[in-house]
């Protein structure tokens, strides 16, 4: 393989793991997220009768 082709592999191979560490931590993110909003409209169903 040419220093070129070496190159565009290498930046593809770095945006790939850039983009699968982004999205593995927003869906943590929105995974917790989820898990606060539950329990506050449980809180509020529990409270409102």
């Amino acid at each position: 393989m040419t220093l070129e082709k070496l190159l565009i592999f290498g930046f593809a191979l770095a945006v790939l793991l850039a983009i699968t560490t982004l999205g593995t931590t927003v869906m943590t993110n929105r995974t917790s997220t989820e898990g606060d909003l539950q329990g506050k409209m449980d809180d509020l169903a529990g409270s409102g009768g």
